[in-house]
């Protein structure tokens, strides 16, 4: 078997640097990454998809080598985003696989644009259940990227608890049992 490249390509989109990696030749396949990661998560499964498909795989923004940018981080957004890229290489309609958050953007890709998607395969996907944890909440805050265990878990939660996200919804504090806003008065989150 040849090895097939997974280039990476750089593309400007309002005004924003994204990058993307694209392999192959064939009906077109999307892989949506996860949160704190990037395109190449999906290097081993784009190259061999890429022997019967052209593959494109984005680093969303925010996480990769794309631009980390003041904005709109949402489902929506992040969907938007995948549209503009697609339109502009020349990509009317795909299969939209997605994994983890980047599944919670691939049912929103085909919410907003039905039309633009063959197929639609989840795998291991956010945004299925009610209730999102205050670690997965800071994690995707713009500029949250792994770092040591103990102090990641830290910067995560005291970032859940300022943002704005956790203080209009109920979330479940790490420390709870039940439903609730993580605020400064569980001291534990709050450290």
């Amino acid at each position: 078997m040849a090895t097939l490249p997974f280039d990476e390509w750089e593309i400007e989109l309002h005004g924003h640097r994204v990058i993307y990696r694209i392999a192959g030749d064939g009906p077109p396949v999307v892989l949506v990454h996860g949160m704190v990661n990037s395109s190449r998560h999906w290097e081993q499964v784009a190259l061999r998809l890429a022997e019967r498909y052209t593959v494109v795989a984005p680093d969303l923004l925010g996480h990769g080598d794309s631009a980390a940018v003041r904005g709109d981080y949402s489902l929506g957004a992040h969907a938007c985003s995948i549209r503009d890229l697609l339109a502009t290489i020349g990509i009317d309609r795909a299969t939209i696989v997605g994994h983890s958050l980047g599944g919670g953007i691939a049912m929103q890709f085909f919410y907003q644009f039905p039309k633009r998607v063959e197929r639609l395969a989840l795998i291991s996907s956010g945004g299925l259940g009610h209730q999102v944890s205050p670690l997965l909440r800071g994690a995707a805050l713009p500029g949250a990227a792994p770092r040591s265990s103990a102090r990641a878990r830290g910067c995560v939660r005291a970032a859940a608890a300022r943002a704005s996200i956790s203080r209009r919804s109920p979330v479940r504090c790490a420390h709870s049992r039940r439903p609730r806003r993580v605020t400064r008065s569980c001291r534990r989150c709050a450290r």
